[in-house]
């Protein structure tokens, strides 16, 4: 399930998606994005979008360090890496 979950920021959700799974979708996901762009009015060369990608997984067994707000928590600071670390990255929560 896919949704816009606040300004620039969407939620992906992947139900029995283990790591490296989601790994490799967020690396699609970003080589996707890669290839919009757009031309502002005032200048001469094409803008191309990227994406900062934060990843939180539960475990096999979920706990309650895997709640809703957690989940988010943890993908939030992830993506805060991700962006710290450069424009068009990814980052996995511990």
């Amino acid at each position: 399930m896919l949704c816009r979950y606040a300004g620039d920021r969407f939620a992906l959700i992947l139900p029995n998606t283990g790591r490296a799974l989601a790994e490799n979708i967020a690396g699609e996901i970003s080589a996707a994005v890669q290839h919009f762009a757009y031309k502002p009015h005032s200048q001469d060369e094409s803008l191309f979008h990227s994406v900062s990608i934060g990843i939180a997984l539960t475990g096999n067994a979920p706990t309650a360090q895997d709640s809703v707000e957690t989940l988010i928590e943890r993908a939030n600071l992830a993506l805060l890496h991700a962006k710290e670390k450069h424009r068009t990255s990814l980052h996995r929560a511990a």
